[in-house]
C-alpha cells in the first residue's frame, strides 16, 4: 500500500509508528488506510448523498485515512449544487 521511492520512505518514516496491520488491513487507529488508486472513489462514493463539506468531512475522518484526505474533500464537494433532479457536481458534461 506504501509505495517505494523517497516519498514512501518519507511517509514510512512519519507514520509507521502509528499503523498497524490487522486482517491484511492497514489501519490508522480504527481507520482503514485506503491504497492510492481508490482516494478518488472513495471520496465519491462518501459524497454520494450530498450532504456538504462538513458533513462529508466528518465521514471519512471517521473511516478511512490517507495522507491529505480532509484537504481533498473541500475541492470536490465545494462545485456540488444540490437541485431537484441530479446535483451539479454529478451530471456528466
Amino acid at each position: 500500500m506504501l509505495r517505494s521511492g523517497a516519498r514512501s520512505q518519507t511517509l514510512q518514516a512519519g507514520y509507521k509508528a502509528i499503523l498497524c496491520a490487522n486482517n491484511g488491513l492497514i489501519l490508522r487507529g480504527s481507520r482503514i488506510v485506503m491504497p492510492s488508486f481508490i482516494w478518488q472513489a472513495t471520496l465519491y462514493d462518501t459524497h454520494e448523498g450530498h450532504q456538504g463539506i462538513v458533513r462529508t468531512k466528518s465521514m471519512v475522518r471517521e473511516k478511512v485515512w490517507w495522507p491529505g484526505i480532509v484537504s481533498q474533500v473541500e475541492p470536490m464537494v465545494k462545485p456540488c449544487i444540490p437541485s431537484d433532479s441530479l446535483p451539479v457536481c454529478c451530471r456528466l458534461v
